[in-house]
């Protein structure tokens, strides 16, 4: 099976709604997203019919993401080194 869209955003309360983007009062927390998405791996990596995710809104332009950002991107944060673990295997 292959998730087409799975993603989490850089925020305080990500996990309780990842659904949500409205991120205008929230609190950045890296270890939040990185945590999300160390969480997804962790329960399907391994599951024989587990085929991959497409993280949803890593976009191209090399603007977002980063530090600061709250929104979805994992683009230069740790959730992207959580990536690049998983697929080094």
């Amino acid at each position: 099976m292959l998730f087409t869209e799975i993603g989490y955003c850089s925020y305080d309360g990500t996990n309780t709604k990842p659904y949500t983007w409205e991120t205008t009062t929230t609190v950045v927390d890296l270890q939040e997203q990185a945590d999300c998405y160390r969480a997804a791996y962790e329960v399907l990596w391994n599951a024989p019919w587990f085929a991959g995710f497409f993280w949803w809104n890593w976009d191209p332009n090399m603007i977002h993401g980063g530090p600061y950002d709250p929104h979805y991107s994992p683009r230069n944060k740790p959730a992207s080194e959580i990536i690049r673990s998983y697929y080094a295997q």
